[in-house]
C-alpha cells in the first residue's frame, strides 16, 4: 500500500464531503478553503485503518492533505499549500493514484518534452 496519493480537485471535494456525511472527526468544512479548480492535491496516510468513537464499522485512514488553493477565513501566505488532515474510508483511498505513478509518468513526459 502506498503512503502518498494524488486527488484532483473534484475527488478530493468527495473526498471532504464524504467525511462529513460519515460523521468522521478529521474533516474540514468547505467553507473554509477554496481549491485550485485544476489542482493536483496530495495525500499522505498518518494512521491506518483507524476505526473512529463513532464509526467503528466505517474503516478509514487518517490522511495529510497537502493542497493547492487557498483559506477563505485567513490569509495563505503566497505559494504555501494548505496542509489539513482528513478521514478517508479505507475503499476510497485504495481507489487514489499512487503519487510514486504520477511522479514517474510527469518525468517521462518532461524527458520525451
Amino acid at each position: 500500500m502506498s503512503h502518498s496519493k494524488v486527488a484532483n480537485t473534484s475527488i478530493l471535494e468527495k473526498l471532504i464531503d464524504q467525511a462529513h456525511v460519515l460523521g468522521f472527526n478529521r474533516s474540514i468544512d468547505p467553507r473554509r478553503i477554496r481549491l485550485n479548480k485544476g489542482g493536483m492535491h496530495i495525500l499522505t496516510v498518518m494512521l491506518y485503518d483507524h476505526r473512529g468513537m463513532h464509526n467503528q464499522d466505517i474503516v478509514h485512514h487518517r490522511v495529510e492533505v497537502m493542497a493547492a488553493g487557498e483559506w477563505t477565513d485567513r490569509r495563505t501566505p503566497v505559494g504555501e499549500p494548505l496542509v489539513f488532515m482528513l478521514d478517508v474510508r479505507a475503499s476510497e483511498w485504495d481507489e487514489l493514484m499512487d503519487a510514486e505513478v504520477v511522479d514517474r509518468a510527469v518525468k517521462l513526459m518532461a524527458d520525451k518534452g
